[in-house]
C-alpha cells in the first residue's frame, strides 16, 4: 500500500510558503504534532526560499471581565 503523506505534493518546490494559522489548527485537531508541521513544509522549499509563519496566539477558553466576549464568539464560531 501507498502512504498517502508520503505522495502528497511529492516532488514540488515553492520559493515561498505562507502558512497561516497552521499551528493553531493542527493544535485543535491533532495537539502535540505542531512541530512536526515545520520540517514536512521545508522539505517543499526551493533552495533560499522562504517560509512565513503568521497566526494569532492562541485564545483561551475563558477570560476574566470583557476580555471573555472574545473567548465565547471563538466557541461558536468553531461550533
Amino acid at each position: 500500500a501507498v502512504d498517502s503523506e508520503e505522495m502528497l505534493l511529492q516532488g514540488e518546490m515553492y520559493d515561498t510558503i505562507l502558512a497561516d494559522y497552521l499551528v493553531g489548527s493542527v493544535d485543535s485537531f491533532a495537539p502535540y504534532y505542531q512541530t512536526l508541521v515545520y520540517p514536512r513544509l521545508v522539505q517543499h522549499l526551493k533552495p533560499g526560499g522562504h517560509l512565513y509563519v503568521v497566526g494569532l496566539e492562541p485564545i483561551p477558553e475563558s477570560d476574566e471581565g470583557g476580555a471573555d466576549i472574545v473567548c465565547r464568539v471563538r466557541k461558536v464560531q468553531d461550533a
